[in-house]
């Protein structure tokens, strides 16, 4: 079985095509830089490398030959450096003319968002109603609808996986966060009780290898998340596997929008910088927004192996020996 891989030198693709050739599977895995692609998986035998992009058509030209499946990972993360254009034509337009170029695959795997509900929910169900809130999670939100439109056209098997909150070795998107929480300079906003669920990458790669060959994969929709834990309790987590302790002072929720809205007015339009403190940071911490992963269970087997503590720890040790802490 060939399967052809998207977005396989990001976070969550370099565990993913890792763990696929050590089961033995042919991965072809198109790429923008093949010196990274080929320093990535130096190690790993049975990986083809194309050289292409999906907003690129030509370079997209015979991307399905001998492939059964299509895993589709590539995705641009927003933040304040990215033109929200360039965050749609990658993970909407870019989709898109993927699945234009596929008309002989069995099934195309795609790696969505909880986001695209919104945030508000204590376990969200995977039926709950689109509620999209920035230019992400509505570029994964319309991903989506057109996947299960295109696919059902072609005849194509579609299965679109929502890992949330994923964390692990290799993310350096958090890593600023640990950092600040290290030197206890993070304070639990309000009072620390919405509800989140972090996610082992492993236990995100567990979910992808199971809807490869499962039927009950077949045209569904599933939450992949870890167990659910109230905001205090992960910050106070991440601070006790650095061996500290949060700060005992609590941040009323009002002054913190009320300081973001001054850091992005600053950042944003003078400074032209990230700024410290953003009203959507402030969200992610502040309203619930877990997920609710019977459907996976029930259907796909799957069962999260790491706890939070667990996760962190292989996390941690990973910045350290990568001296990157």
């Amino acid at each position: 079985m060939t399967l052809l891989i998207t977005g396989a030198t990001g976070f969550i693709g370099n565990h993913l095509v890792k763990a696929l050739c050590e089961r033995k599977y042919n991965c072809r895995c198109l790429v923008r830089n093949l010196n990274k692609a080929q320093e990535l998986f130096k190690n790993c035998e049975g990986i083809e490398f194309v050289i292409g992009d999906i907003t690129n058509s030509v370079s997209l030209q015979n991307i399905e030959r001998n492939a059964d499946i299509v895993i589709h990972l590539a995705a641009l993360l927003e933040d304040f450096r990215r033109v929200h254009t360039d965050i749609w034509n990658i993970n909407f337009s870019g989709t898109v003319n993927l699945l234009k170029n596929l008309n002989k695959i069995r099934r195309f795997i795609f790696c969505s968002t909880p986001g695209v509900q919104g945030l508000g929910y204590k376990y969200a169900k995977e039926d709950f109603p689109y509620n999209a809130r920035g230019i992400y999670e509505e570029s994964k939100a319309e991903a989506e609808k057109i996947i299960i439109q295109i696919c059902n056209q072609k005849g194509i098997e579609w299965c679109i996986l929502r890992p949330d909150f994923v964390y692990g070795p290799g993310d350096l998107r958090r890593l600023p966060f640990y950092k600040m929480i290290a030197k206890r300079k993070v304070y639990i906003i309000g009072d620390g009780q919405s509800c989140i669920s972090p996610t082992y990458v492993e236990d995100v790669v567990q979910a992808f290898v199971k809807c490869i060959n499962s039927e009950n994969a077949t045209n569904n929709i599933f939450n992949i998340s870890g167990n659910s834990i109230t905001v205090e309790g992960y910050l106070t987590t991440i601070a006790n596997t650095f061996a500290t302790s949060l700060p005992k002072t609590r941040v009323p929720l009002f002054f913190s929008l009320a300081a973001a809205s001054v850091s992005e007015s600053i950042y944003d339009h003078i400074l032209k910088k990230e700024p410290p403190i953003t009203k959507r940071r402030i969200d992610f911490l502040t309203k619930n927004h877990s997920t609710d992963n019977q459907k996976a269970h029930v259907l796909l087997n799957f069962t999260p192996e790491y706890s939070l503590e667990k996760g962190l720890r292989k996390t941690i040790a990973w910045y350290k020996k990568e001296k990157l802490i």
